[in-house]
């Protein structure tokens, strides 16, 4: 049972002054992490802080269409829906990973690559939320070794048990073999590269690019940018009454044949993306989709193993089905969770969700923890 006065751990994360080499965590801080990660079974749990800066915001966009949805407004769902795919979905069709992004691969790499015991396998999982490929791509650029649930090459399938496999590489002379770090991606809301054939129960996989553009292609008449505009002023801010009520109004405005064709962009847009979309049924989605249920009873087993460490960076865990997940992990003793806040002020936020747990640790920075920081925790604790 999680402890009520449990004791809220904290690693200061200071800011290193340029060119003198000095540290950003203390020798306590630093040894504690390296032998944390050197003897654990290494789990990150990625949120949209990963791709900040590269792709916008989901901002308040959930509130919108879990109110539409409660409303059973079906023309305002549909726009709202398209009004996300058309801003967050679409960028990430030419998105492309920061330097930073693939440093953290390296230091990823390293740190699976150095570790001294062989009981525990040079492998890492990466849990996100995320729809994009952009962790796919910078551990490519990286030069590491990554699994992304597919099977096969000319015509790929997901299948969770590819997850559990172990890569080795072998001498020509087959002298000597040698574990290959290895990274898992999972994505726990599923992805812009898969598709689904409807006479198919499998999902395949897909190069997003095309497939977004040409969604984009068939329906881009819908909204001008200009029309777009509107309504992301419109969505600006908390979906109040009278905000709907505008959104409303602009729908009438565009007529009886334009909300029939985006409820045809709606089913256009379900048949092709696989997605978890940003509502507060999301749950339920996720139990109902077999595939999704699979992932995250695979994330509930990887923080169940003995020695497991799960690094939580920008996530907010404002998800409440993995914020439930994570909580029953805790009881497991030998689980520790260490989650990464953006700014001193986000501790609070988290002490909050966690407060009852003893095996909960926080990067807390003097200023802003983001992708570089991080980086350097993991150089740090190699």
């Amino acid at each position: 049972m999680p402890n009520a006065a449990a004791t809220q751990r904290v690693i200061p994360f200071a800011t290193a002054q340029d060119g003198t080499g000095s540290r950003h965590l203390s020798e306590q801080d630093a040894s504690f992490l390296r032998n944390v990660f050197a003897n654990s079974h290494i789990n990150f749990l990625l949120g949209a802080g990963f791709c900040g800066g590269v792709l916008p915001v989901l901002g308040n966009r959930e509130e919108w269409l879990t109110a539409a949805c409660k409303r059973g407004n079906a023309a305002a769902e549909s726009l709202l829906q398209y009004e996300f795919f058309r801003s967050i979905i679409l960028p990430m069709a030419t998105a492309q990973p920061t330097e930073c992004m693939v440093e953290f691969g390296r230091q990823l790499k390293r740190l699976l690559a150095e570790r001294g015991t062989t009981s525990i396998p040079r492998k890492a999982s990466l849990f996100t939320t995320n729809y994009d490929s952009l962790a796919e791509d910078a551990l490519e650029k990286a030069g590491v070794s990554y699994n992304d649930g597919f099977e096969g090459r000319n015509n790929p399938t997901f299948a969770t048990r590819s997850f559990g496999r172990i890569h080795y590489a072998q001498s020509l002379a087959m002298e000597y073999q040698a574990q290959i770090p290895t990274v898992n991606i999972v994505k726990l809301h599923g992805s812009v590269t898969w598709s689904r054939d409807a006479e198919s129960p499998h999902i395949g996989f897909r190069q997003c690019g095309e497939a977004l553009r040409a969604l984009e292609s068939r329906h881009l008449d819908l909204l001008t940018e200009d029309e777009l505009s509107v309504v992301e002023g419109i969505i600006s801010g908390s979906a109040k009454e009278e905000k709907l009520d505008k959104l409303n109004e602009f729908i009438d405005e565009k007529g009886a044949e334009w909300a029939t064709n985006m409820s045809l962009f709606l089913q256009d847009y379900q048949a092709t993306l696989q997605l978890i979309n940003p509502t507060k049924n999301k749950f339920e989605e996720t139990v109902i989709g077999l595939t999704y249920y699979e992932l995250l009873r695979l994330f509930a087993n990887e923080l169940d193993r003995n020695n497991s460490l799960l690094v939580s960076f920008g996530f907010s865990f404002a998800d409440e089905h993995i914020l439930e997940i994570t909580r029953r992990a805790l009881d497991n003793p030998q689980l520790i969770l260490i989650i990464c806040c953006h700014t001193g002020k986000d501790e609070d936020w988290y002490r909050e969700k966690f407060r009852e747990y003893d095996n909960v640790w926080y990067i807390v920075p003097e200023e802003k923890f983001e992708l570089d920081a991080l980086c350097s925790v993991l150089n740090e604790v190699r």
